[in-house]
């Protein structure tokens, strides 16, 4: 008997096993529907299945599965209807043509309005409603959620009725589009179109129960409308997971098309994926271009080979949902395939060039301003400080930086004096050989043209009128800068050089920042800029080319001390020069170029501690606007349209910290006690204009722990970027350092330093917004896509000796790096330095380095002598 039981026992787990299996599925079909119980089931049953549909790929789907004979869900003249609430069908099962239409007013044949009262049946939490169209029949009604929107529908089963009579619903007040489907004729005319249709397909997608989608669905498939002329129509996809495919939402060519997916792996003659390339590209960038090759019904012949096409999409958000839809459309190019860029070309670059230009022009002038004034000169050549030279020779009177220079004291307070003096001979870019900055770190290389310009610079200046007079400068200033940027479908990038040589007069009230002192100037300055522009999924026509462009402009800039606390500043400017633009498969045009600049700012030292302790908070701002405009050209090998650009930029920032004296802590005559000072910073900005335009934010904080009797420091710092609303770039930076020195009051002894860091740059502020890095992440890092956070662990040990009867100080050192990306460099060096008051102040550095990068290439070893002298 026990085997019985046991075949018994496993035949009732296979028949449980297959019910759940049933259950899984829809318990009634159309096909089982013979009375009004089995119609009730079969309704309640597809409501539970759809009601749990939270992609909106899926749900789009339904609108092929409602009509699809061999779905369970479809039986002959039994199927589903989903309705709005204004008794619009919003996908029928039986009747495409129905879903163009209002049945709000639809009679049966004894004057029943049948939609009205499905609709209150479903309100009523679901019922049956009997009606009369040549046979009785009887139909089931019940509201649901969508599980994608939240949104209200009602669901019908049983209800069958010929509404051919019914009039097609034509959207109320619709918009005529300032481009219409009969004018799109290019890039700029399809852009503003599909553009336009996005708005008003997304504002009906929006409306309240969906009661504007019908009628905006009927004028975007209206021949010879507004939104349909010919080849020129729009369609809908749903932007969801790709690895789905994009349903087709809506066709305003093929509307048999809608509900089922798109192929998305479809390709032309070239090999590109036009279908792919468009909804994805509008879902992750919020727009994409596409050039392929497809067939032409106006062109006979191009069957099997296609004719030239652009295809541009954007994407826009569901109601209520975070899940994206796609639009676009597209135009055939003619047999020239050719498509003409040459306004958008010159005004998106020359929009960056002249932000950039304005950019290097106001930190050379705002330098000037802050800078201090004292007869003398002081010069830096490709990053290196050469001897200052001041009346009468000896050190400079303090620490002071001339015109941004760092002096001997300035990096010697930094702890590492070895590493600046390496910044300043040719290491930047703390790259860990894996792409992500942040952190200490060096990496060797040559000088190149960006290190001679942008770290070369000068000032010479004298008193006039005697010991109280004022003082006459002349200077000079490189700088060196690169911009990426994104317009549409075009990749823009450049690097611009500026050499900037003016002279200024400053009062000197007795101080360098007291109430009066004013100064007054005008800078000369010359920039280059050379750079590309490149279309992405580009395969037909000049997918690209170069641009270059020169300017040299007239400078005039003052500012003035309205207080000890409390300083203004202006500057403007103009230019002239030209530029040229060279397709890849066309010849060169060049055109003359004007700019004119302004720019104000504004310094306000809030709150100054009468003593060590106490709260320090400063704020700053400033607003600058350029204008640059190129001329229109006409050759025999091309044309090249005017073009103009204005861009603006406001920043505003803040930045405290207070210092709290531990009790207790040792001091001793003139010595500091140890102290704790937190600290602030924020970066606001607003940019506006023809290129990238919207809100950006830099947060930051600190936390430093000094205690100089016992040579002890501590220091974290943090940032967060978030860089611009218009890209979605963001940043963020760390870094924790921790240092000792055994006779901080000498140059001898041990010391040594550790510093953790992750991410970029973790100080900024204000001054963060005006990066390169920065500038580029706005356009062209779109959801951080350019960032990485990787870190970094830098360390230093050296020990210091006194030489050649105590007047020399000479420190051996190592020092190293590693990086999470896998990079190393390590370092052995001496330096040097006087230990004599009042003697030449000099600093000498050797050192010996190796780099063994990320990726298991050759590791590289180098030798670098560098030295300073100030007298």
């Amino acid at each position: 008997m026990r085997p019985n039981r046991i075949g018994a026992l496993a035949l009732a787990v296979l028949a449980l096993v297959m019910l759940a299996s049933g259950a899984a599925r829809a318990q009634t079909t159309a096909d089982d529907v013979v009375d009004n119980e089995t119609l009730r089931a079969f309704v309640e049953g597809a409501k539970a299945e759809i009601e749990a549909i939270t992609d909106i790929n899926v749900g789009a789907g339904l609108r092929n599965r409602l009509r699809d004979d061999a779905d369970p869900w479809k039986s002959g003249s039994m199927f589903l209807i989903i309705f709005l609430q204004n008794g619009e069908p919003f996908i029928h099962g039986g009747d495409r043509t129905a879903e163009s239409k209002n049945l709000i007013d639809v009679e049966d044949d004894h004057g029943k309005k049948v939609v009205q009262e499905l609709l209150a049946a479903a309100a009523g939490g679901g019922g049956f409603v009997e009606f009369h169209d040549g046979e009785p029949k009887t139909a089931y009604a019940v509201g649901y959620t969508s599980g994608i929107t939240g949104r209200q529908f009602v669901l019908v089963g049983g209800y069958s009725q010929d509404v051919s009579h019914v009039p097609v619903k034509m959207a109320e007040q619709l918009p005529t589009p300032s481009v219409t489907a009969s004018e799109v004729v290019d890039r700029e005319t399809l852009i503003e179109f599909v553009e336009e249709a996005a708005r008003v397909y997304s504002e009906a997608v929006r409306s309240a129960g969906y009661s504007a989608i019908t009628g905006i669905r009927n004028a975007f498939r209206e021949e010879g409308g507004d939104w349909k002329s010919g080849s020129v129509y729009l369609w809908v996809v749903s932007g969801g997971d790709m690895s789905e495919g994009g349903i087709v939402l809506f066709h305003g060519f093929e509307p048999e098309r809608e509900g089922k997916p798109s192929n998305l792996d479809r390709t032309d003659v070239n090999g590109v994926r036009f279908v792919y390339d468009l909804i994805e590209g509008a879902r992750r960038d919020g727009q994409s271009f596409v050039e392929y090759y497809y067939d032409d019904p106006e062109v006979e012949g191009d069957e099997d080979t296609g004719s030239p096409k652009l295809g541009y999409a954007v994407s826009f958000t569901v109601a209520n949902s975070p899940q994206k839809a796609v639009i676009g459309s597209g135009i055939y190019l003619g047999a020239d395939a050719t498509i003409d860029d040459g306004e958008a070309i010159p005004e998106a670059w020359l929009a960056r060039f002249g932000r950039t230009v304005t950019d290097q022009v106001v930190d050379a002038v705002t330098g000037r301003l802050e800078a201090p004034r004292r007869a003398g000169a002081s010069a830096a050549l490709a990053g290196l400080a050469l001897p200052t030279w001041t009346p009468g020779g000896g050190a400079a009177p303090d620490a002071a930086s001339h015109d941004g220079l760092p002096d001997r004291a300035s990096f010697a307070q930094a702890g590492d004096a070895a590493a600046a003096m390496r910044r300043w001979m040719a290491f930047a870019g703390q790259d860990d050989g894996n792409g992500a900055g942040g952190g200490p770190g060096f990496e060797t290389r040559a000088l190149t043209q960006h290190d001679v310009v942008s770290g070369t610079s000068f000032a010479l200046s004298a008193r006039a009128g005697g010991p109280g007079g004022g003082f006459a400068s002349v200077w000079g200033r490189g700088a060196n800068s690169a911009f990426d940027g994104r317009e549409g479908d075009l990749a823009l990038d450049g690097a611009v050089t500026t050499g900037l040589i003016g002279a200024d007069w400053s009062s000197a009230p007795g101080s360098d920042s007291g109430a009066g002192r004013w100064t007054a100037g005008l800078a000369i300055g010359h920039s280059t800029g050379s750079g590309g522009y490149r279309r992405g999924n580009c395969t037909i026509g000049d997918c690209g080319g170069e641009v270059e462009a020169s300017l040299t402009g007239l400078y005039p800039y003052a500012g003035v001390s309205l207080s000890e606390r409390l300083s203004v500043w202006v500057a403007a400017g103009h230019g002239a020069g030209d530029v040229t633009v060279r397709p890849d498969e066309s010849a060169a045009l060049s055109a003359d170029l004007t700019t004119s600049m302004g720019a104000a700012g504004i310094r306000s030292e809030v709150l100054t501690p009468a003593d060590g302790d106490g709260l320090a908070l400063a704020v700053k701002g400033d607003a600058r606007f350029t204008r640059i405009s190129s001329e229109a050209v006409e050759t025999a090998d091309g044309s090249l349209p005017a073009a103009e650009a204005e861009v603006t930029l406001a920043r505003t920032g803040i930045e405290g910290s207070r210092r709290f004296t531990l009790p207790g802590s040792r001091s001793g005559a003139g010595e500091a006690g140890a102290s704790i000072t937190p600290s602030f910073e924020i970066g606001l900005r607003l940019d506006g204009g023809d290129a990238e335009t919207g809100f950006g934010a830099d947060l930051g904080g600190g936390l430093a722990f000094a205690d100089p009797a016992n040579g002890l420091s501590f220091d974290l710092t943090w940032r967060g970027l978030v860089a611009h609303r218009e890209s979605g770039f963001r940043e963020w930076g760390a870094s924790a350092s921790f240092g000792w020195d055994q006779r901080p009051a000498t140059d001898r002894g041990l010391s040594l330093s550790l510093t953790r860091s992750w991410g970029a740059a973790p100080s900024g502020g204000m001054d963060a917004l005006l990066t390169r890095k920065t500038l580029a992440g706005l356009a062209a890092n779109d959801d951080g896509g350019g960032f990485r956070t990787a870190g970094r662990l830098a360390g230093e040990i050296g020990y210091g000796v006194v030489l050649f009867g105590g007047g020399v100080a000479g420190m051996p050192n190592l020092g190293f790096g590693l990086s999470d990306g896998g990079a190393r460099d390590w370092r052995v060096g001496w330096r040097l330095t006087s230990a004599l008051p009042r003697d030449p102040e000099f600093v000498v550095n050797l050192d010996a380095m190796r780099k063994e990068p990320a990726n298991d290439a050759t590791p590289e070893h180098g030798v670098l002598l560098s030295g300073t002298l100030r007298w």
